[in-house]
């Protein structure tokens, strides 16, 4: 994973509610791509437990969220 040395290094839809919610870049690199996205849940909906909940869901469905994986 590409180290973040400031909010535009992450993908547009997550600067903002990183930035109000976490606000450090350190503490931003050490977090997964599922404990970013649940941070971003919990900004625009008030609990990152959100993300549990829509995971829940979409397993019930048959369907799972698994990481891109990069070509080299």
């Amino acid at each position: 994973m590409k180290e973040i040395t400031e909010y535009t290094d992450l993908p547009l839809s997550q600067q903002e509610p990183l930035a109000e919610r976490i606000g450090d870049i350190d503490q931003i690199n050490n977090m997964t791509p599922q404990e970013r996205v649940r941070e971003v849940v919990g900004w625009h909906l008030g609990d990152p437990y959100w993300y549990n909940k829509f995971e829940d869901w979409l397993n019930a469905s048959g369907l799972e969220i698994v990481e891109k994986q990069h070509l080299c």
